[in-house]
């Protein structure tokens, strides 16, 4: 099947959206992976090319998917791309353009990433929870083994909300970490989760627990950090990607260093060879000048005399000459 590689994903998201962070792009391509894997593979044995399970219709029409709406299977019918490229770019902006979540993810808060994909939540007008701006994912209810609201919580409640979008930012994060370590960067998002609402509560959940860009709207949660924390976390990260540096620039060194060595030793090998070559030639050239020193013995023995060969000829001359 067509797998797409994350070096391969990430070479798409730049040409997409070539002024995302380091950090910013591993979040995306995290959910990308977590959703659909870059695209699902499809029976031909192409790629979608769909990241993150996008609907409607691509360049090259569309497919169905094997989905769930509140725990229910359906079969939806998503957009199908020729390229990783136009995945990313139809995934970017419905990610960065229609739900604004690209400044969470610039400022590596996952959290409050999900929370904008999640918006108003799900289209639910028969759970008491209509959305006029529906949410990019659904999650599952409370019970669902596959979700993370416990049983007997409300569903839809603003509690249930708050698991959701937990759920998401956790399964995000996962996939960013792999994202981060496939491409040899240090992962630098985190999750700072809100304080849980009540069951009964008609409170919008906070647009983040890091107060991104100024935005809080449910209180509590983490303070934000000082300038000299910030100050001593970005120390850090230039500490920590000097110490990388180093360690690559002493294993250039020690590669350097074995590559000349087997190049000396290859030389060494060579003229080794070299030298045995030149020994037998020499002597095989004595030996020959030896036997030449001789007479030439070796050359005449078992030869007929020339003497004989003289008698013979006068000796069959004279008999020619008799018989006439």
């Amino acid at each position: 099947m067509a797998k797409i590689s994350w070096k391969r994903a990430a070479e798409a998201l730049d040409s997409a959206r070539p002024g995302l962070s380091k950090t910013a792009r591993q979040i995306l391509l995290g959910q990308a992976w977590a959703e659909t894997r870059f695209g699902n593979d499809l029976p031909d044995g192409t790629n979608s090319n769909n990241w993150g399970s996008i609907g409607g219709s691509g360049d090259l029409g569309s497919y169905k998917f094997p989905d769930t709406v509140e725990g229910k299977s359906i079969i939806r019918t998503v957009a199908r791309f020729s390229t990783p490229e136009k995945g990313a770019e139809r995934f970017a902006q419905y990610v960065l353009d229609i739900y604004k979540a690209g400044k969470y993810a610039e400022a590596g808060d996952l959290w409050g990433y999900a929370r904008a994909l999640w918006r108003d939540g799900p289209n639910n007008p028969e759970l008491g929870a209509p959305s006029k701006a529906p949410a990019y994912y659904g999650g599952f209810p409370p019970g669902d083994p596959r979700g993370a609201t416990p049983a007997g919580v409300k569903q839809r409640s603003k509690l249930d909300d708050w698991y959701r979008v937990t759920a998401y930012a956790k399964m995000t994060e996962g996939s960013a970490k792999a994202a981060a370590a496939a491409l040899g960067e240090t992962y630098e998002g985190r999750i700072v989760l809100p304080p849980k609402p009540d069951e009964g509560s008609t409170d919008p959940l906070p647009a983040s627990a890091l107060g991104t860009l100024g935005d809080s709207l449910g209180g509590g949660g983490a303070p934000k950090k000082t300038a000299a924390e910030l100050e001593a976390e970005k120390k850090a990260r230039e500490a920590e990607e000097a110490a990388i540096e180093e360690r690559k620039k002493a294993e250039a060194e020690i590669l350097a260093k074995e590559r000349e060595e087997q190049v000396a030793g290859e030389k060494a090998d060579q003229a080794a060879i070299a030298a045995k070559e030149a020994k037998a030639k020499a002597d095989a050239d004595a030996k020959a000048k030896q036997l030449a020193a001789k007479g030439g013995a070796s050359k005449t023995e078992g030869a007929i005399p020339t003497g004989v060969i003289v008698v013979g000829v006068l000796g069959l001359a004279w008999l020619l000459l008799g018989r006439k």
